[in-house]
């Protein structure tokens, strides 16, 4: 379960008013956060609790899962760590600053049960300083976890004391990173769909999701986002894919 869902078998996702179809459709998200549909209008993000929609530069109070049916928010109450929607080649993004940032998704208070499958789309500069896009909470576990496309000594997952991955991304540009916790099996970390997993470690839960400081741990997110998503492992290639055509 992650924050109050099941991860079960195949559903239907909704299909948008304007015509889109879901190249996803099909799949069970457990939460489905993204900044656009691929066309680069911004899409579930607001000034406010979910009413007025965020434009270039503004502080964003709430980022919603439009996409599935999991009624989930990414909500920061504090307008001193709210981060900012800003544009690349015309594709928007969560500007996270690397200082306090951060955002609360769902109560806080459930956990992510295998299988499951994690997936971020951001970017860290190599001359800004490195935090956790997702963080965990300590309102289930003890877990220090994290996923940062890039860390210190290469340690861009981490589950409890152990460091699942052997690579990081440095340059700036935006990278797909995921972490896959099948309901037997070991984990498994992939970056941009490349194996990167460093050690052999059964598939466990993991504590709350949060983002930046929202979590056990109070390092900022320290990262630009497109894009963070839950959903069974069994998808993960398919949605990887679809997360490269999310990029600027």
């Amino acid at each position: 379960m992650v924050l109050g869902l099941a991860l079960s078998p195949l559903v239907t996702q909704p299909v948008l008013s304007t015509g889109w179809v879901d190249p996803l459709a099909g799949i069970d998200f457990a939460l489905r956060l993204q900044t656009h549909r691929g066309d680069g209008v911004p899409v579930g993000l607001f000034t406010d609790a979910g009413t007025t929609s965020a434009g270039e530069s503004d502080s964003v109070y709430t980022w919603a899962d439009e996409l599935s049916n999991s009624g989930l928010s990414a909500v920061q109450s504090n307008a001193m760590k709210r981060g900012t929607l800003e544009f690349l080649n015309g594709i928007p993004f969560l500007s996270m600053d690397y200082v306090d940032d951060g955002y609360i998704l769902g109560s806080g208070a459930q956990t992510l049960s295998v299988p499951y499958a994690i997936s971020i789309l951001c970017a860290s500069a190599a001359n800004r300083p490195i935090g956790r896009v997702i963080n965990a909470s300590a309102n289930d576990f003890s877990y220090n976890q994290l996923m940062h496309p890039r860390r210190t000594g290469s340690t861009s997952v981490q589950h409890n004391a152990d460091y699942l991955s052997t690579a990081t991304a440095s340059d700036g540009d935006f990278h797909t990173l995921t972490v896959a916790a099948p309901l037997a099996g070991n984990f498994a970390v992939h970056l941009d769909g490349v194996d990167i997993t460093a050690l052999t470690k059964a598939s466990a839960s993991w504590g709350s999701l949060n983002l930046g400081t929202e979590g056990l741990y109070a390092e900022a997110a320290g990262a630009d986002i497109i894009a963070v998503m839950v959903y069974p492992p069994e998808h993960r290639t398919t949605v990887e894919a679809y997360l490269e055509t999310l990029k600027p």
